[in-house]
C-alpha cells in the first residue's frame, strides 16, 4: 500500500478549481491537536516497548545469575 495509511487531513482536501498558473507547492505551518496526539502516542509507546525490554533484560540477568548460583537476596539483607 502505497500512500499515507490515516485518513486525509483538511490539508490534503480539494479546494475546488485551481487558480491558472504555475501552482507552488503548500507547507503547513502549523500543527494541530491531532498532530500532538500523533506524536505523544508515539514516545509513550516507545517508552512502553523500552521498558518491556528492560524487564525482559532483567529476568534475563536474574535467570542467569540463579543458574550460576548466585546469592541475590543477599544483596537486599542489612549489613553486619
Amino acid at each position: 500500500m502505497l500512500g499515507r495509511a490515516f485518513a486525509p487531513g483538511p490539508n490534503d482536501l480539494p479546494r475546488g478549481t485551481p487558480a491558472p498558473g504555475p501552482q507552488l507547492p503548500r507547507h503547513p505551518v502549523s500543527l494541530s491537536v491531532g498532530d500532538g496526539f500523533k506524536f505523544g502516542c508515539g514516545f509513550v509507546l516507545a517508552l512502553v516497548v523500552a521498558v518491556l525490554a528492560a524487564v525482559v533484560f532483567v529476568s534475563l540477568l536474574v535467570l542467569l545469575a540463579t543458574l550460576m548460583g548466585a546469592d541475590l537476596l543477599s544483596l537486599f539483607q542489612p549489613r553486619r
